[in-house]
């Protein structure tokens, strides 16, 4: 199982050249180093993949608000705007494509705060993905996410969750006309952490809230 983030890290962008040019970057895996790579690569990621766009927005963002304070004096040095312009288009003449499957890890990462900002947290970060075990369906009349099968082995199987339930929230957050890539971003974090799961099941009035233990695949 592939680490939650330092796969993308890793493998998903270089910018070999516009990183060793920043005056405020040690040469390792620094803050501002973290930072450059995580716009540049919700840029490129979004133009790649469309599908997964508005999720990796959502979730960049959420993580951005989360870590303004460290975030926000990187962004707003006066090499940063450029910098990231020229990442961005050195990774397009490149040609190289990111892999989809490091995308959408990206978005558990930034939605699981998870991505790393220093040396010591990408220490802590390689752990690997974790998921609840299930399987999600719906047709354009559809608001919310539908089961249909929870996978066998895992919290979301054991504890009783069943097909037709319908995901409307994880961790108190709305999944009310979300795309998959924001639902299932949700849903997937490190593994051995928690999350709590509402649905609504046909021929019950009130939700059902599952806490649901996140398990590596295996």
């Amino acid at each position: 199982m592939r680490p939650l983030c330092l796969v993308t890290v890793a493998c998903l962008l270089t910018f070999a050249g516009p990183i060793s040019s920043l005056a405020w970057s040690t040469g390792n895996p620094s803050t501002a180093t973290m930072v450059l790579i995580a716009g540049a690569s919700t840029k490129v990621c979004g133009e790649v993949y469309p599908d997964l766009r508005s999720a990796l927005d959502e979730a960049y963002e959420l993580w951005r608000r989360q870590n303004a304070e460290t975030i926000r004096p990187i962004e707003t040095h006066q090499d940063y705007p450029r910098t990231l312009e020229q990442s961005i288009a050195d990774e397009k003449a490149a040609g190289r494509q990111p892999d989809r499957a490091v995308c959408e890890l990206m978005v558990s990462a930034f939605y699981n705060n998870a991505w790393p900002l220093s040396d010591v947290d990408s220490a802590r970060v390689g752990t690997e993905v974790g998921v609840v075990g299930l399987e999600l369906n719906k047709n354009q009349e559809e608001e919310f996410w539908r089961v249909t099968r929870a996978i066998p082995g895992f919290d979301a199987h054991r504890q009783g969750m069943q097909p037709q339930d319908r995901v409307i929230s994880v961790n108190g957050v709305s999944m009310k006309s979300r795309e998959l890539p924001a639902v299932t971003g949700r849903l997937r974090g490190p593994a051995g952490t928690t999350i709590a799961v509402t649905v609504s099941r046909p021929g019950i009035e009130t939700p059902i809230t599952f806490q649901l233990r996140r398990a590596a695949w295996k």
